[in-house]
């Protein structure tokens, strides 16, 4: 993704009139004639066709109510083999608009279904664009609403691929930045994140934007992220209730107490303060364990 955007923002210095596309419903659009006709084509012996197009016809399971999805079209997404088989399906589209914009002296990059046009004017982008349109129609792919603008990014900013480019370079959008911070914050909600695990995730963002923008922006853009999520008012995660389990559990032992099934059921038996001490122990025990066993 770096490499592809960074060769359009080269581009972008001799043909600065931009349109950014997203194909509408990509992978669900997708007919399974265009998908075996796709196949057909690839160097494979026939079992090894027979089994793409069956991947390609798999049944969906809707996950809310677990009913099963009928459809006559489209590619499941959550296969490995999908994104392959959805590039493969554009390959003669990337060949045709290419030869087809190279009369108009202009350029597509593509980025799954994330289409970017460049021209040297409004009106050779105009041209392009349309041409664009009329293929991705001839195999049934319509052009998501609120797409299709077209700037002169050197007065304006256009965004493709959450990067905003502009007369002041490459940058990351406002709207990626929600994005991003969002995403954590749902994962750390569901326990999927700890702090450690948030933290090891924004030094990756960090290392991705850093190849794409100025390492001061990247290290701003990280900080707006982490600045956007709310990590003190988030529950434990697994890990860090593992931790804390492993931690009573030696607790337990230093006070020369063993852990019987009796404890570890929390049945209360009396003593002294400090043993009704190691007791409240034994109920958090008890709690951390019957919350992993729901998980």
């Amino acid at each position: 993704m770096s490499d592809i955007v960074l060769n359009a923002h080269r581009r972008m210095r001799k043909l600065p009139f931009a349109c950014a596309l997203d194909i509408a419903a990509f992978f669900d659009s997708i007919t399974w004639r265009l998908a075996d006709r796709t196949i057909d084509r690839l160097p494979a012996d026939g079992s090894v066709k027979d089994l793409l197009s069956n991947l390609v016809r798999v049944p969906v399971i809707e996950r809310q109510s677990g009913s099963r999805i009928e459809r006559a079209r489209g590619l499941p997404q959550g296969l490995s083999i999908s994104p392959t088989l959805a590039n493969l399906v554009l390959d003669d589209f990337d060949k045709q608009v290419a030869h087809a914009l190279s009369r108009l002296g202009a350029v597509v990059r593509r980025y799954c279904d994330d289409i970017l046009v460049l021209a040297s004017s409004m009106d050779a982008l105009s041209k392009a664009v349309a041409t664009v349109r009329v293929r991705l129609a001839r195999l049934g792919l319509d052009v998501k609403e609120g797409t299709g603008r077209m700037v002169d990014t050197g007065v304006n900013e256009i965004e493709w691929l959450g990067i905003s480019f502009g007369p002041d370079g490459l940058n990351v959008s406002a709207s990626t930045i929600r994005e991003k911070s969002a995403g954590l914050q749902a994962k750390v909600d569901q326990g999927v994140l700890d702090s450690m695990s948030v933290e090891e995730a924004l030094f990756g963002l960090h290392q991705h934007y850093r190849r794409i923008i100025a390492p001061g922006r990247a290290k701003e853009t990280v900080a707006s992220v982490k600045q956007g999520m709310a990590l003190n008012k988030h529950p434990n995660t697994r890990k860090e209730d593992l931790e804390r389990l492993h931690s009573l559990i030696d607790d337990r032992h230093h006070c020369g107490q063993p852990i019987s099934q009796d404890s570890l059921r929390g049945e209360p038996d009396g003593g002294s303060d400090q043993q009704r001490g190691v007791n409240i122990q034994d109920r958090d025990i008890r709690a951390s364990l019957e919350k992993h066993e729901q998980w």
